[in-house]
């Protein structure tokens, strides 16, 4: 499956299209069905009637819940975002840089988290290139 661009209309850099993976959008299938019939929203705002939105805190604590996460901020999500497409899957910081919208790869380096293990791999492959091993 492809991802599937999610629109945002209030960013800091206006509307931004943003791709979503398979899972994120299996999971709000589940919450479209779950979504209350009387709301243009899948996630209302508990105050301010059916078809009022005043910020993604609850679908936030849905798919934490749903994910058999702990309380968690959303910015930790960027992080390990970030942090698994680079560290562990070896994607460049500059795909994961685009992916996910910012305009400075400097940003993204700072929620960057290379493990020290990565890190000796690295080490160990450029040493090695360098001895023409």
């Amino acid at each position: 499956h492809d991802a599937l661009p999610i629109y945002l209309n209030e960013s800091k850099n206006n509307e931004e299209k943003h791709p979503l993976g398979q899972p994120a959008i299996d999971e709000l299938r589940i919450a479209l069905q779950e979504a209350p019939k009387d709301s243009d929203y899948v996630f209302p705002a508990t105050r301010g009637g059916p078809n009022a939105l005043l910020d993604l805190r609850k679908a936030h604590e849905w798919a934490l819940e749903r994910a058999g996460l702990p309380k968690m901020r959303k910015h930790d999500f960027r992080h390990s975002f970030i942090s698994i497409g680079t560290d562990t899957l070896g994607i460049p910081i500059q795909t994961v840089s685009k992916t996910i919208g910012h305009a400075d790869i400097a940003t993204t380096a700072i929620y960057s988290h290379i493990s020290d293990k990565t890190r000796r791999e690295t080490t160990n492959k450029i040493a090695l290139a360098i001895a023409g091993k």
